[in-house]
């Protein structure tokens, strides 16, 4: 972040609307020190701003007919994929508007020849007199005596804060007893839910880290929807795939519309969430498998070992010594 495009944007931009300016500060702060090669999306720009996307393109086209910005190198954002990629634009830096000399009035009353607007008269306002006033006043601070203080009262009652000490997320809403644990925002911060715990460890692993701290409780309660809707791999993938590491996404409301834009895998899908417990039980239950046995008529993947009757019938049967439904026997 450069400072020359941000103090331009303050000072030194010709005909800037008040409505333009979150988005023209917004641009300037991911341009160079010239004023180009500034390519946020608009998603961050209306997270900037305040504003709806919607608000955000019309702030750019009026920008751009104003003269204030123009379309940068399209070559920037060539390693983005093709309907990802944000529009470039140049700041106009040489663009700068002319100060108009004005009379200055001053208001402070310092001026030259202006009249006192008080009615007290400044005779005998000499310094001997002055110091004498200032003395006179310090001492009848110091002798004087209040009798009249109110005393502080000793309430033998619990008080106030006794009575909703222990108590979590009392923030005098009425909310579901679920969303106690971390209703208190105003009170405890923005605490994290430990519902959500396996999700902020993945995006961890993945290293994608954003701010929470303007999560509310409708946020918290959309994220357990789309943890229960969508599965916390696919979450996660959908993270990784909108991360851009030179432009990343700075807060969790900005992840959660993004993921609000995908809908739910369908059922089957690999990426349901039915599908990745089903195939977490497999490998745990690969995971108690013991050791193969190592016998060449065991098969390695089924252990089921192919036997012969007395009749010349050959069948399938668990093995004995590796099968994981054999175990009681193993251990009898």
């Amino acid at each position: 972040m450069y400072k020359e495009p941000l103090l331009w944007v303050v000072e030194s931009a010709p005909e800037v609307s008040p409505h333009w300016i979150p988005v023209l500060l917004g641009l300037a702060r991911h341009a160079d020190a010239h004023g180009r090669g500034a390519y946020p999306s608009q998603e961050l720009l209306a997270e900037y701003a305040r504003k709806s996307d919607r608000a955000v393109r019309n702030d750019l086209k009026a920008l751009e007919e104003a003269g204030l910005i123009r379309p940068g190198d399209e070559s920037l954002v060539a390693h983005l994929p093709p309907d990802r990629r944000p529009l470039v634009w140049d700041l106009a830096l040489e663009k700068r508007r002319i100060l108009q000399a004005t009379d200055w009035k001053p208001t402070s009353g310092r001026s030259t020849g202006r009249k006192p607007t008080s009615g007290r008269s400044t005779a005998g306002n000499t310094p001997e007199n002055r110091q004498t006033r200032r003395s006179e006043k310090n001492d009848r601070k110091h002798t004087s005596t209040r009798t009249d203080r109110k005393h502080t009262s000793t309430r033998s009652g619990p008080s106030r804060n006794d009575e909703t000490a222990g108590q979590e997320g009392t923030t005098g809403s009425t909310l579901p007893p679920k969303l106690s644990n971390y209703v208190g925002m105003q009170q405890y911060g923005s605490r994290i839910p430990d519902w959500s715990q396996p999700l902020m460890d993945a995006l961890q692993m993945k290293g994608i880290t954003v701010s929470w701290g303007r999560m509310s409780d409708l946020h918290w309660i959309t994220v357990q929807q789309l943890m229960k809707s969508h599965g916390v791999p696919y979450l996660v993938n959908i993270a990784t795939t909108r991360w851009n590491p030179r432009n990343p996404i700075r807060f969790g409301t900005l992840l959660i519309e993004i993921w609000r834009e995908y809908s739910a895998p369908p059922p089957g899908s690999p990426w349901h969430p039915d599908t990745q417990s089903k195939r977490e039980q497999q490998h745990r239950a690969d995971a108690d498998k013991p050791p193969h046995c190592g016998d060449p008529d065991c098969d390695e993947k089924t252990r089921y070992r192919e036997i012969e009757n007395d009749n010349g019938i050959r069948s399938l049967v668990p093995c004995p010594n590796c099968h994981p439904s054999q175990k009681e026997n193993r251990a009898a």
